[in-house]
């Protein structure tokens, strides 16, 4: 069976989580696997009790690759939850998949700012507006040049398309 690491790019917010639980984590792609959500949130509140705690981020991401690693390793797909919101960020996840001969397919969250501010609001976590700003305008949208199989648009309501 191919395997596939999923990287979602996308600021908080824009729906990255909610898209694994809604389409990819319900099989909804169609694969015959479910891929394992890996996220650097969930291992934030592991190590410090919470995911607010931006404390010692080379730690949390050792942990998030060698969770990513070994999922493969068992033969398994993997939707690796982050910001990645620079190339530089997502570079460890093309090569992880180059590796172990899966796909790299990117999920670029392109969702308008007021929208993000409305869901920020509706979150147990807000991060705020500041927070949404800075990462918003500091975005480096995906390419299939980087390296990617493929490049998926998903916009606010979900739905998404292939990035030509």
């Amino acid at each position: 069976m191919k395997q596939y690491i999923f990287v979602p790019i996308g600021v908080p917010a824009c729906g990255k989580t909610s898209f694994y639980m809604k389409t990819v984590g319900n099989n909804d792609l169609g694969m015959g696997d479910v891929p394992i959500h890996i996220s650097s949130d969930e291992i934030r509140e592991e190590l410090f009790g919470t995911a607010y705690d931006q404390q010692d981020p080379e730690r949390v991401f050792d942990i998030f690759k060698h969770r990513a690693r070994a999922a493969l390793e068992c033969g398994m797909s993997v939707y690796l939850d982050a910001t990645h919101m620079r190339k530089d960020w997502r570079e460890y996840a093309i090569k992880l998949a180059k590796r172990h001969g899966a796909a790299c397919v990117a999920f670029y969250f392109d969702v308008p700012f007021l929208t993000l501010l409305k869901r920020d609001k509706m979150r147990r976590r807000h991060v705020g507006f500041f927070v949404l700003l800075r990462y918003f305008f500091g975005i480096q949208a995906p390419t299939k040049e980087e390296g990617f199989d493929t490049v998926l648009v998903v916009d606010k309501d979900g739905e998404y398309t292939e990035k030509r």
